[in-house]
Parts: C-alpha cells; structure tokens; sequence
C-alpha cells in the first residue's frame, strides 16, 4: 500500500518545504550570527479517502490540504513557487509507485494540484514572528496496478496531442456462417480501427492541421499516428474523417477531431511517406535499403504491410521482415520523422523573396535535408514550370507530392 507519509514526501520534494503533521512540529525562527531567519515550512492535513466498492484491485481518491507558513517579505516568492514550480511537477503527473509492504505489486498515482490562497497576517511573537499562511489542495488517485490517463501520449506526425480527451475504437465486421446442426458460427470479415479525441486550440502546428481539417480541405491525407499506453506504443496509417471546432466564449477554442485507418490504395501520401511493393514470404535488410534507400539519423517507422509495424533509428541499413499471414504481395510503407514543430506548409503562390527556410521535408529529386536556402526570388515556384530558386541554382520540385515543403520557421 502507500501511505500518507509517501504522499507529503512527494509535495515536499517539489516544494523544497518541510511539512508537519501539526503544529507541534513547526521550526520556530533561529538567529545566525547577528541576524533571525524564518524557515518556511508547513502542514499536510490528509482528508478522508473515498473509497472504490470493487473487489479488486484497490481504488482511491483523496486530498491533502496544505498550509504553507511563511514571514510576510517572502510571500511572494512562496506563493510563485506553489504556484509555478509545484504546479509543473505535480499537476497532470502520473507515478508509478512500489507497494510500502514490499510485495510486488506498483500503485500508479495521479495528482491535480489547484493554485493557492493567501491567508490573513499573524503574529507569533518572538517564535516566528510576522507571518503570512498560503493554503493549497492536492488532489489525488491510488490505483493498484492501475495505468493512469496521464500516461497515453498521441501523437500525429511526431507532434504531441495536448489531449482533453481520447477513446479508440475498434469496428469488426462479421458473417453467419451455418452447420449442419443448425446452429450458426460468426466469424471476422474484417475490422476497421478508429480514435475520437478532444484538444485545446493552442499555437502550434499540429492545431493548425486541425483548423486546417476544419476550414479546409485535407482529403485522404495519410498521416502516422503513434498511441502509446503504459509504455506501448502502437503506429497506425490514419486519415482525418470529422473534424469540429466549439467557440464559446470567455472559453478556448477547442477541437473534437475524428481519425480513422485509411488503405494505402487510396490515401494520399506526402514526401515523408515512402512506399515499396514486395512480392515474397521474406524481406531482407539489403533489399529494402536498396529500394528504399535510409534517411539516415531520422526515426522512421516501418509499416509492413502485414498489420506490424516497428520504430527504427535510421542507419545505413534496415530490419529484415518475416511474413506469416500468407500473402504474398504487400506494400510497405515507412514514414519519416522529421522536425515538425514550429512550420508551415509553402504552396503555389506564396511570396518568399528574401526568406531564409531550412528544408524539413525532401525528395531524392528535389531539396536536400537541414540544408539552408536562401529564396532569391517568389513566387516559391510557378505552376507552369515548376521550380524552385534557390541561391541561384534551379531545384525541380517533386508536384506529385501535393506541390509543398515543410520548412523550420524558427530561423527564418
């Protein structure tokens, strides 16, 4: 089990306080040399635990209150501190704690942290002096051998969805068969795997692909979209079916975005997608990196074709691959993790005289990667020829890939 105690030692590491359980306890001012100083220190009150009535495992939520006594010139600084520095280490914090009683079992822990309240001045005489109290509740849930919410991160091309909320789904479709005892037996045809998730609207660039989705046009665009739970990742080749937006003011932007497999027969694939047709039982490491050569030092991920998939650190080589389900043709796809954060999408028409871009996103024909270019003349290419000017020399831009580029705005 974990007990109370391990609790206030989890805040107090964050705070950098010293709490007690009463009074009792609390450091009175001490003089050094010829000056007094005020230890801040404090209370942890623990609340009564409410219970889950399940079986098993054990299920509990509960709080702590929290009272910070501090001399009235650092109040300031204390209440930015539990503010901030508290906050950030503990709000939104899921841990995975051993059982006190030496068993084998974990606990995860979840804790909310709210923002404190100043109380009203004291005086303790010549024990502490002019002080100040700030109060703040913490919040938690104790699961046994549980895995928190905290712990699912999804992401969409590389980019972290701050998520509100997220459910997945998975549609079979099945048949009748009959028997000659006239009794019939289901069977799986085929499934079709899908996430309904919630998102603030914040500035970055994985919200702009869902204002995007909202306002404009995203067709069957392919993306690699990564789940990870309890420290499992799962890679999915996924498309955007529904997306909408809320604006209810004084309240955020928020974003209710709808995402669903897509079969590589009709989606549409950018320049970080790269695919490769094999026909065999077996695929070697020599094979796929002279069809598909490695963009070395970039994580990729590798979809067989065959339902697997793997994370690969890219080196001048790649995993062999074993197929079993008994097919003998499947595309392989395998997406590239490139810098995402911070960018932008450049199409037809776009006025870049002048810009300094570093290329995040290239073709073996056309841009080379985290190389710079300086744009010396706009539009960013014509329609009619189809190229690009960079320091002078003509680079021919690949329109098959939808007639764009990412690019790094943080050092234009």
């Amino acid at each position: 089990m974990i007990s109370t105690t391990k609790i206030k030692e989890i805040y107090e590491a964050a705070c950098g306080y010293t709490l007690y359980n009463d009074y009792g306890g609390v450091d009175a001012a001490i003089r050094v040399r010829n000056e007094i100083e005020y230890p801040v220190c404090g209370l942890f009150k623990m609340q009564p635990v409410t219970l889950t009535a399940i079986r098993t495992p054990f299920i509990g939520v509960a709080s702590a209150n929290i009272e910070i006594i501090a001399p009235t010139h650092m109040m300031e600084e204390v209440r930015t501190k539990l503010n901030t520095t508290v906050a950030a280490r503990l709000n939104g914090v899921a841990m995975s704690l051993p059982d006190e009683e030496k068993t084998s079992k974990t606990y995860s822990v979840s804790f909310t942290v709210q923002t404190c309240t100043v109380g009203e001045k004291a005086d303790f005489g010549a024990w502490y002096g002019e002080c100040v109290t700030l109060y703040q509740t913490i919040s938690f849930v104790i699961i046994e051998e549980g895995v928190s919410s905290y712990d699912t991160v999804l992401k969409i091309d590389g980019c972290e969805v701050p998520l509100l909320s997220l459910s997945e789904t998975k549609v079979h479709t099945t048949s009748v068969y009959p028997s000659a005892n006239a009794i019939g037996h289901t069977a799986s045809e085929q499934e079709a795997f899908g996430i309904d998730f919630a998102t603030p609207y914040v500035k970055s660039a994985i919200c702009e692909l869902f204002r995007e989705a909202v306002n404009g046009h995203t067709g069957n665009k392919a993306h690699c979209v990564e789940i990870t739970k309890n420290g499992v990742p799962s890679f999915y080749i996924m498309a955007i079916s529904a997306a909408a937006d809320s604006v209810q003011p004084p309240s955020n932007i928020g974003f209710n975005i709808s995402m669903t497999e897509i079969s590589p027969t009709i989606a549409h694939f950018d320049g970080r997608w790269r695919r490769y047709t094999h026909t065999g039982d077996i695929i070697t490491s020599a094979i796929l990196f002279e069809k598909l050569p490695t963009k070395v030092g970039f994580e990729e991920i590798i979809f067989w074709g065959d339902g697997s998939c793997e994370r690969y650190s890219a080196t001048p080589s790649y995993p062999y691959h074993v197929y079993t389900d008994g097919k003998k043709v499947h595309d392989i796809m395998i997406y590239t993790y490139y810098s995402l954060y911070d960018v932008r999408e450049i199409r037809v028409g776009d006025v870049l005289a002048g810009v300094k871009l570093r290329v995040s996103v290239f073709d073996k024909k056309a841009l080379r990667a985290n190389e710079i270019y300086n744009i010396s003349a706009g539009p960013f290419f014509s329609s009619d020829t189809s190229e690009l000017i960079c320091n002078g020399e003509r680079i021919y831009f690949p329109v098959e890939n939808d007639g764009f580029v990412y690019v790094d705005e943080s050092i234009s």
